[in-house]
């Protein structure tokens, strides 16, 4: 497992391993693809998938591969009411 100093290195990282993160259009909704949130202290990031808009669960390659790779955790967040399988993967910061 790598880790990684940098949210960039992360995005990078995350990009080639999910493809397209997800962007805000201009009338407010979000594309498909991932985002990733920073949660408590911009030490842990957040990884979820953006479809029609909204959250999305991933499915089982996409978290194998994240819980693989980066060794994230994987967690059932409520959004928009509804369940969504995310993954907490946590930033090395370099002192």
């Amino acid at each position: 497992m790598k880790t990684y100093k940098t949210i960039r290195g992360l995005n990078n990282a995350l990009g080639k391993a999910l493809g397209e993160p997800s962007k805000a259009t201009s009338e407010g909704t979000m594309t498909d693809g991932w985002m990733c949130i920073p949660i408590k202290s911009n030490k842990l990031y957040r990884v979820l998938i953006i479809k029609d808009g909204y959250p999305f669960g991933m499915n089982s390659e996409q978290l194998d591969i994240l819980e693989d790779t980066f060794g994230g955790k994987r967690y059932v967040a409520n959004m928009f009411n509804k369940e969504c399988l995310t993954v907490d993967i946590l930033l090395e910061v370099s002192k």
